[in-house]
């Protein structure tokens, strides 16, 4: 299939999706909640459903994975990943840090990703084997070595008291090791933030299908490495990350090479 025409859809989609949320930003939003936590808003499965109308008009063969609804599976080789707002929590309070993600997995790996910020106005993209992209300008990750200097994201995502249990079994080392903790409240853009060398790395417990499939190629492209906490690059049939079980969620540790290695050599001491 032409990448030409993939890249060109996924582009309309996502960039729609975001001048929605952009258009709709400051109002007041009703907000639902999933699993008494995770706010759902109309503007999240407006946008999913916006971006899958695009896709569908397309590609009406593929599959779909999206966070807010289910979607008849139809063993295409291709599978678009939704997230329409990572950072709802930060949406909802006119938090200008949330983001549309759209990846395109072949045969379980992603080929293909964009993550759009319309409020900082920041397109991150990404295409295998092509580079990583900001706003068309290419991208690389930070060369940060020096551990005590590095910035690193952690701490979001921890609910159950097994989740909050891990996370401060992350973070506490952490700060003492690593002396700059950030959290802007979503994962996909910190991820980008890694690739653009805004920030060195990204540690979390959780990483959810929709939440990282695009940005971890994204960060890959950039010249980094992603992982989940056991080391695997990340794969839509690894156990966790369509997972309805938050508990079961893989994680994600994503740098420059030399501070990933340092991170995971780091976390293995903690079990993880």
């Amino acid at each position: 299939m032409r990448r030409t025409k993939l890249r060109e859809v996924m582009l309309s989609a996502v960039n729609a999706a975001g001048n929605l949320l952009k258009k709709h930003f400051n109002e007041k939003q009703k907000v639902k909640y999933k699993q008494n936590v995770e706010p759902v808003t109309a503007m999240d499965k407006k946008a999913e459903a916006l971006i899958v109308k695009i896709i569908k008009k397309n590609f009406p063969e593929h599959d779909i994975i999206a966070e807010e609804n289910k979607y008849k599976k139809t063993n295409s080789e291709y599978c678009w990943i939704i997230d329409p707002i990572d950072g709802t929590r930060n949406y909802v309070r006119n938090t200008p840090f949330f983001a549309a993600s759209i990846a395109l997995a072949k045969n379980n790996e992603v080929v293909m990703g964009a993550v759009y910020n319309p409020i900082t106005n920041e397109l991150f993209f990404a295409e295998k084997g092509k580079g990583a992209f900001l706003n068309s300008k290419k991208i690389h990750v930070g060369d940060a070595r020096n551990i005590k200097r590095a910035i690193i994201v952690s701490g979001h995502g921890a609910y159950t008291k097994k989740q909050i249990e891990k996370s401060i079994k992350i973070i506490v080392p952490l700060k003492k090791a690593w002396a700059k903790i950030r959290n802007y409240g979503s994962i996909a853009l910190e991820l980008c933030y890694v690739a653009s060398g805004k920030v060195d790395g990204v540690v979390a417990i959780i990483g959810r299908a929709w939440d990282v499939s695009a940005a971890s190629l994204i960060v890959e492209e950039a010249g980094g490495k992603y992982s989940d906490l056991k080391g695997r690059k990340f794969d839509l049939t690894i156990p966790g990350y369509l997972s309805s079980n938050d508990d079961e969620r893989p994680g994600c540790i994503a740098a420059n090479k030399f501070l990933h290695k340092k991170l995971f050599l780091y976390l293995k001491k903690f079990n993880y």
